[in-house]
């Protein structure tokens, strides 16, 4: 009995902690062929998200001699995801939206602002059609950990009970992407993906990767259905004007 509870407790101190292997977001969306020129740039998207979700997260374990216990959220980081986490995400945002009614789709750079004339110059300087803006709300796998522990050596009485409780791993991923007209730097298509599902069985990165994957599918479908809005050119210089009420 005595060496079954130092089993269950030096199990307690290693097994218990969730194993998260790394990942990666770089392979998740397979390029598609390319056309002579990209007609949609597709800039960095902002990184909005948590100093948690970049970091990741581990509860502790809390030893108090005979009560153990290991109880908390896991969330995974940016390690256990490849550690280039919005660089892959845009680089599979763009591979995603190639071959749909915006054409072949690349990735640009030195996009800093978002504004119409910053957003003109880069479709100048690539000779866009579309340009896409965006940003990272969420990326990341969870799931909950109730574990513990508990001995009770005595002389003629030893006891030991034990528990290891987890969710499913919990995948979750969010994107916003706008679209413009690089004629006038306004916005043709505006939405916001979002994916919340549990996957049971896989790891918790995983969990993270297989989110990104049905969103990117759900962002494959509307941009290879979404139609194609012209918006009328205007003078240089009145793209960043507000319309007057009424003007459509």
């Amino acid at each position: 009995m005595r060496y079954l509870a130092m089993a269950a407790f030096f199990f307690c101190l290693t097994g218990c902690a969730e194993k998260i292997p790394p990942t990666t977001l770089a392979a998740t969306e397979p390029s598609p062929p390319a056309a002579s020129r990209p007609t949609l740039g597709v800039a960095a998207l902002q990184d909005m998200r948590s100093t948690d979700e970049r970091a990741g997260k581990r509860p502790g374990l809390l030893v108090l001699g005979v009560w153990n216990a290991r109880r908390g959220d896991y969330v995974t980081g940016d390690g256990d995801l490849g550690g280039r986490v919005p660089g892959e995400v845009t680089e599979a945002v763009a591979r995603a939206m190639s071959g749909g009614r915006f054409g072949h789709a690349q990735v640009v750079g030195g996009v800093a602002e978002t504004d119409a004339p910053a957003l003109r110059r880069a479709c100048g300087e690539h000779d866009l059609t579309w340009i896409a803006t965006g940003s990272l709300r969420h990326l990341y796998g969870t799931l909950h950990q109730n574990a513990y522990l508990l001995l009770i050596p005595a002389i003629y009485v030893n006891a030991v009970g034990w528990d290891n409780e987890k969710t499913d791993p919990l995948g979750v991923a969010h994107i916003a992407i706008d679209v413009h007209d690089c004629a006038t730097a306004s916005p043709v298509f505006h939405r916001e993906f979002a994916v919340e599902n549990r996957y049971p069985g896989v790891a918790l990165s995983e969990a993270a990767r297989f989110a990104f994957e049905d969103l990117l599918q759900q962002l494959r479908n509307e941009t290879a259905a979404h139609p194609i809005l012209r918006a009328a050119p205007v003078t240089p210089g009145m793209a960043d004007k507000p319309e007057a009420p009424g003007s459509r």
